[in-house]
């Protein structure tokens, strides 16, 4: 379901937590999609960013069993 408020988009988040157990910080756009549009503003884009900042992978389109082997390479298995 497509969040249409805030509250909604933040309670796909902590669906997510749950059902991902990590140790890794989820970040979540506003509801203007801000990030989204400065990052590109690709439809269905996924970006790994490190504690400092620094964006260390960036997909136009979302591959999730990539960012899986991603997310392992840098983190660890999740």
């Amino acid at each position: 379901m497509q969040p249409i408020t805030i509250k909604e988009r933040l309670e796909h988040i902590a669906a997510a937590r749950k059902s991902i157990p990590t140790g890794i910080t989820w970040l979540c756009d506003n509801m203007q999609n801000e990030f989204k549009h400065q990052m590109g503003n690709a439809p269905n884009s996924e970006f790994v960013i490190d504690p400092n900042g620094k964006v260390v992978i960036a997909r136009g389109w979302s591959n999730p069993s990539q960012l899986r082997s991603d997310l392992a390479g840098l983190v660890g298995e999740v």
